[in-house]
C-alpha cells in the first residue's frame, strides 16, 4: 500500500447545479475538516445525493468551487473527474452497493488499490516484482477485511454476501484506499440491528483516526451518534447548520419536518385537536376491521419494516406518520400485497395470507397509491369503470358513483370529461374515488394531499372523516399533520421501520411530534407508545 496520505479539508462554496429547469443544489457551502463528521439530512428531494456527487465529482458543477487544503497547499477540483478526486483521497459509498457481483469479497477490496496504468501490462506479465505487489495487496484486503469483521468469508462471492456485509466489503475498500475524506450516502439504510452497530462503530474509528467524513443519512439516531456538526437541506439550500442539536431545535427545522406549529387545520398543535367525526364504533365493540400483526416487509433480502402490529377498528382512522425512510409507505405496500411480507393481515377476521393485490381488492381492501394512477385519455366516469367489478349488478354502479360524487362532487360533475383536463386535486380525488367504487371495507392512501395547493387540504381531510362516517376503516400516510389530526382517530408513529409511538389522536401533541420526527430512536416501543 502506498505511504499514507495527509489529512486535508475538503471545502465547497457556492456549489450549484441544474438539471433542466430543476436547481437541484443552490448555492450551498460545505466543510469537512480531518477528525469531524459532519452530518446532512433533509426530505426527499433536497439535494442531499446531488451534493455528494458534486463533491466526488460524480457530476460537475454548474457554479462554485472544490478544494482540498493539506497545510498551505490547496488543490483545485473544480472539474477534476471522480477519478482523480479518488486519487486525493476522496472516496464515496453509494446507497446502494457497488460491487462486483461475481467476484469475491477480497477481489473487491482489492480494487481499492489495483494497480492502473503501464503497471497493470507489467503486472500481468507475472514478473516478480508485481508478484509482489499483487501479495501486499491481497494482504492489504485481508487486513481490510478483517478489520470489518468479514475475514473468514473473504473467499465468498458479493452476490452471496448479506446487503450488511457488502456494506463493509465497500468500507473496507474504502480502508485499504486510504481515504482521508469519506462521503457516505444512506450508509445504514436497510441494514438489519447489529449491521448498522458494526458501521456505526467503523465509522467512528475512522473519523477518530483523523477521516473526515460526509454522512447523509435519515436515522437520527445515528446522526446523533456520529456527527459533530448537522447541516440541514432543503429545496436544494441550506436552510440550517451548525451543532447537532442545536440545529435541530432551529425553529426552521421543526418546521419543516413537522409542519406549521400552527396547522392550516386541525390547531395548534400545543393545542388540543378538534374533535374527528365520531366513529361508528367508537368504543370497539366489535373485532378490528383491519388487523396487522408482527408485520414484516421486505426489499428483495432486506426487512425495511420489522416488527409493526396495529388494528382499525370499522369507521376509525389511522394516520402513519414519521421521517423519510421510516417505512410508512412500505406499510401500505406489504398490507395491500404489493411488496414480500410476513406477518398476518386479516380483513374482517379473514386471514389474506398470501392473496395477491387484485383478490384482497375483491375482498374489500382499497389502496391509493401515491403517484396519481388515472388514465388522463379517458373520461371521468370511464376511469371509475375501470375500477369496477365485473360481476357486479349493474345498478350498484349508479349507487357506487353516488357514493363517490357525495365525497367529491367536483369530479362527479365533469364526469364526461377528458381526466386530463382534471387539476392535480381533482386526479387525486378521482383516484380515491376509483378506490371506492367497490365498496370497500378499509381503504389505505398513500401522502393524499403530496404536491397539492394547502388549500385543498382540508377538503381532503374532511372527505375522509365522512368517509369514516360511513364505517370505513381508512389507513392514511401523511406528511401534513394537520389532516392527520382532522381525518385519523388514532396515530402510529414510525422510525427505521419500527412503532415509536401509538396512541389516541387528541394525544398527539407537539413534545410527540418533536420525538417522532426528530427525537432519538428508541429502542421500545413507549405506551400510548405501544399497543395497548
Amino acid at each position: 500500500m502506498a505511504e499514507r496520505r495527509p489529512a486535508g479539508t475538503l471545502v465547497g462554496r457556492g456549489l450549484s447545479v441544474s438539471f433542466g429547469p430543476l436547481t437541484a443544489v443552490d448555492g450551498v457551502d460545505i466543510e469537512i475538516g480531518p477528525g469531524e463528521c459532519v452530518g446532512v439530512i433533509g426530505p426527499n428531494g433536497a439535494g442531499k445525493s446531488t451534493l455528494l456527487n458534486l463533491l466526488s465529482g460524480a457530476v460537475p458543477a454548474d457554479r462554485g468551487s472544490v478544494r482540498l487544503l493539506r497545510g498551505s497547499t490547496e488543490v483545485r477540483l473544480d472539474r477534476a473527474a471522480a477519478r482523480v478526486r479518488a486519487r486525493h483521497g476522496i472516496a464515496r459509498l453509494f446507497q446502494t452497493a457497488r460491487l462486483v457481483p461475481d467476484w469475491s469479497a477480497r477481489e473487491n477490496v482489492e480494487l481499492g488499490v489495483r494497480t492502473a496504468g503501464p503497471a497493470a501490462w507489467l503486472e500481468a506479465l507475472g514478473l516478480p516484482t508485481s508478484k509482489r505487489r499483487a501479495a501486499r495487496r491481497a494482504r492489504a484486503a485481508e487486513e481490510a477485511l478483517a478489520r470489518v469483521g468479514l475475514v473468514e468469508r473473504a473467499g465468498f462471492r458479493s452476490a452471496e454476501l448479506s446487503l450488511g456485509q457488502q456494506r463493509l466489503v465497500e468500507l473496507a475498500r474504502i480502508l485499504v484506499a486510504d481515504a482521508r475524506i469519506l462521503l457516505l450516502d444512506e450508509p445504514f439504510a436497510g441494514l438489519s440491528r447489529s449491521a448498522r452497530e458494526v458501521v456505526a462503530g467503523l465509522v467512528a474509528q475512522l473519523r477518530d483516526e483523523g477521516v473526515g467524513i460526509l454522512l447523509v443519512e435519515h436515522d437520527l439516531s445515528q446522526i446523533r451518534k456520529l456527527a459533530d456538526r448537522l447541516v440541514v437541506m432543503d429545496h436544494g439550500r441550506v436552510l440550517a447548520a451548525g451543532p447537532v442539536e442545536e440545529t435541530l431545535a432551529d425553529p426552521e427545522v421543526v418546521k419543516r419536518y413537522i409542519g406549521d406549529v400552527e396547522l392550516e387545520i386541525g390547531g395548534a398543535l400545543e393545542e388540543p385537536a378538534a374533535p374527528a367525526p365520531q366513529p361508528v364504533a367508537e368504543q370497539r365493540s366489535g373485532p378490528p376491521m383491519l388487523q396487522v400483526r408482527d408485520l414484516r416487509v421486505f426489499y428483495g433480502p432486506v426487512a425495511a419494516v420489522d416488527g409493526v402490529s396495529f388494528d382499525v377498528a370499522a369507521g376509525e382512522g389511522l394516520g402513519l406518520v414519521g421521517p423519510n425512510g421510516a417505512g410508512k409507505s412500505t406499510i401500505l405496500r406489504g398490507v395491500a400485497g404489493l411488496l414480500r411480507a410476513s406477518g398476518d393481515v386479516e380483513l374482517a377476521e379473514q386471514p389474506l395470507g398470501s392473496l395477491a393485490t387484485p383478490d384482497r381488492y375483491r375482498r374489500g381492501l382499497a389502496f391509493v397509491p401515491q403517484t396519481l394512477t388515472a388514465v388522463v385519455d379517458l373520461t371521468v366516469e370511464e376511469n371509475l369503470r375501470l375500477s369496477w367489478l365485473t360481476g357486479t349488478r349493474a345498478d350498484r354502479f349508479a349507487e357506487a358513483l353516488d357514493r363517490v360524487g357525495e365525497l367529491f362532487p367536483e369530479v362527479l360533475d365533469r364526469r364526461s370529461e377528458q381526466a386530463g383536463a382534471l387539476s392535480g386535486g381533482q386526479r387525486q380525488m378521482l383516484a380515491i374515488g376509483r378506490a371506492l367504487m367497490a365498496s370497500p371495507r378499509t381503504v389505505l392512501l398513500d401522502e393524499p394531499t403530496a404536491g397539492l395547493a394547502p388549500g385543498l387540504v382540508p377538503i381532503f381531510a374532511d372527505a375522509l372523516a365522512r368517509l369514516r362516517a360511513t364505517g370505513v376503516a381508512v389507513v392514511v400516510v401523511e406528511h401534513n399533520l394537520g389532516l392527520v389530526r382532522a381525518a385519523c382517530t388514532h396515530v402510529l408513529g414510525l422510525q427505521a421501520g419500527r412503532p415509536v409511538w401509538h396512541g389516541p389522536t387528541e394525544r398527539f401533541d407537539a413534545a410527540v411530534a418533536h420525538e417522532v420526527f426528530l427525537g432519538a430512536q428508541p429502542d421500545t416501543t413507549q405506551e400510548e407508545q405501544v399497543h395497548s
